[in-house]
């Protein structure tokens, strides 16, 4: 009985590790980079 509910966990474990939702074009462009002068709020101020 043991085994069998490892086999369940493991089973039920793994399939909760996949995405029900697509990947849209929409939600890469969340991780796209832009491009910046350079003079953003973290940058120290100084040059060099």
């Amino acid at each position: 009985m043991k085994k069998a509910a490892c086999i369940f966990a493991i089973a039920l474990l793994s399939a909760s590790m996949f995405s029900c939702t697509n990947d849209t074009a929409e939600d890469q462009k969340l991780y796209e980079t832009q491009a910046t002068d350079g003079n953003s709020t973290g940058s120290t101020g100084r040059d060099g």
